[in-house]
């Protein structure tokens, strides 16, 4: 019944992800005749998915991957470069039902602001990605980024930070948001650079009594709240994954 053809096209469209992926590893081996001709072919090729079905290609603009993890034949575990694992989340894991509360609370803006611009690839193509190296690396070359890191936090969650009314009223959000931030960057920016990116974009912060306000109204030294460094805090990347529905 309707169960079967579900079950039916969601078999086809992984042979077709399985395909794309061997494609494009194969196309990576031979890479070294006419590179930069074949690296602007690829380039514009409209066929890496996302989640929501379309095709696009690599020059319409940033493509984000989210983590597969999978144990292969051999019986290793082999997993792609990106965002939410067990690890990267600090205990949290996509579906496992967390930050639904917080998720209500998001602001109309503040869902506004993380969606935009986020494009996601089809996670059954991340997957068959995982016994194919070159390709995930040529994609990554390419520009195929993971959801942390500096880049994200600047373009995605500071800007959240900085949404006028966004997180007024939500300190244990922006708590959540502050460390999220603080462990994407940490390896590339130390507490001063930190500072300044976060006083540069004029963003929300939280005090010792849980008062949110904006940090150009803070004094000269930044306080950071003591939940900020406490690893049990909000797990955003949850609650990010539930509004993107990844």
């Amino acid at each position: 019944g309707k169960t079967r053809k579900m079950n039916e096209t969601q078999g086809s469209m992984s042979l077709r992800y399985a395909w794309l992926a061997w494609a494009i590893n194969c196309f990576a081996r031979d890479l070294e005749k006419n590179q930069a001709r074949n690296i602007e072919a690829l380039r514009k090729a409209k066929v890496f998915p996302l989640r929501d079905g379309r095709l696009v290609s690599l020059d319409s603009g940033r493509l984000y991957q989210i983590k597969t993890t999978e144990t292969t034949a051999a019986g290793a575990t082999s997993s792609t470069s990106t965002a939410f694992s067990s690890s990267d989340s600090e205990g949290g894991s996509l579906g496992d039902g967390g930050g639904e509360r917080e998720i209500d609370h998001f602001s109309t803006l503040a869902r506004k602001v993380l969606k935009r611009d986020i494009r996601v690839l089809h996670p059954e193509f991340v997957k068959a990605l995982i016994p194919y190296q070159r390709a995930s690396d040529l994609l990554v070359t390419q520009g195929v980024r993971p959801m942390h890191g500096v880049e994200f936090a600047q373009s995605h969650l500071i800007p959240i930070l900085a949404a006028e009314h966004a997180l007024t009223e939500e300190p244990d959000l922006c708590i959540s948001l502050l460390v999220t931030i603080k462990k994407y960057t940490s390896t590339r920016w130390g507490i001063r650079e930190l500072s300044s990116q976060l006083k540069k974009n004029d963003v929300y912060i939280v005090d010792q009594n849980e008062r949110v306000y904006r940090i150009s109204e803070a004094a000269k030294l930044l306080y950071f709240h003591p939940q900020y460094l406490d690893s049990s805090s909000i797990e955003f990347p949850t609650i990010m994954a539930g509004i993107l529905g990844v």
